[in-house]
């Protein structure tokens, strides 16, 4: 698994979210979630009905009041962890997932209020 996710962190590097065009590197071979307890937000907001919607986002569907509440949520969660003095930039998720890997002190320093994560090339910041 490893692997695969170096595989798509590389292929991330430096792309922005209109030019990454790769299948979720936590799907399996037989096209289900492997992290589905613990998907991101932005996957809770998707609905999909079959593996096609997670090979290319850009398929997945919207449902509006679902879309809503994900929004608020995750509202929600950006200022109860900026309250605590987290940083909450988005991040490439196989290169945040790797660089926590790599580094077990990681998630300890964003606890503290350190930018740990590489940011977006869209360098979108919270």
């Amino acid at each position: 698994m490893v692997s695969k996710l170096r595989e798509h962190a590389i292929y991330a590097k430096d792309k922005t979210f209109h030019a990454y065009n790769k299948a979720c590197a936590f799907l399996s071979e037989s096209g289900e979630c492997q992290i589905y307890s613990v998907r991101p937000h932005k996957c809770r907001s998707n609905i999909s009905t079959n593996v096609k919607a997670c090979i290319s986002t850009r398929n997945a569907e919207e449902v509006q009041e679902i879309k809503y509440l994900h929004d608020v949520i995750t509202n929600e969660t950006v200022n109860k962890y900026k309250s605590k003095g987290c940083v909450m930039h988005p991040t490439e998720l196989t290169q945040g997932v790797l660089a926590a890997l790599d580094n077990e002190d990681l998630p300890e320093k964003w606890a503290n209020g350190a930018q740990v994560y590489e940011l977006l090339p869209e360098r979108i910041m919270l």
